[in-house]
């Protein structure tokens, strides 16, 4: 399932000006949502006995996105409304996240 950001969290008229900050933003939440998806994917994937290299590349992967997420979800808290829900999207997608994190470190202790 992909991720993406809700199209009600986007502010009315915000996409018309172009590179609005709040267009840029959606651009930038769903970009880095999708990739956080592809590795919970790829983690999720990885069965016992995979490759611990590969898995650590992408548990370093995934906590590096997961900053991101983290600080664009710290910004958008502080931010209007419309930046509010996307916080409330990411934080979600990083729950999620975070239970592919633990997937991963799980195959690297077995």
């Amino acid at each position: 399932e992909a991720l993406r950001v809700p199209e009600d969290a986007v502010a009315p008229g915000a996409a018309a000006v172009e590179g609005a900050p709040q267009e840029r933003y959606a651009r930038q939440c769903t970009a880095l949502l999708g990739k956080i998806a592809e590795l919970q994917e790829l983690l999720t994937a990885m069965g016992p006995g995979a490759n611990a290299g590969a898995v650590r590349l992408r548990l370093v992967e995934l906590e590096r996105r997961l900053a991101e997420a983290e600080a664009l979800r710290e910004r958008s808290a502080r931010e209007s409304g419309a930046h509010r829900a996307r916080a409330a999207a990411l934080e979600q997608e990083l729950a999620f996240a975070r239970g592919a994190r633990e997937h991963g470190e799980r195959q690297l202790r077995v």
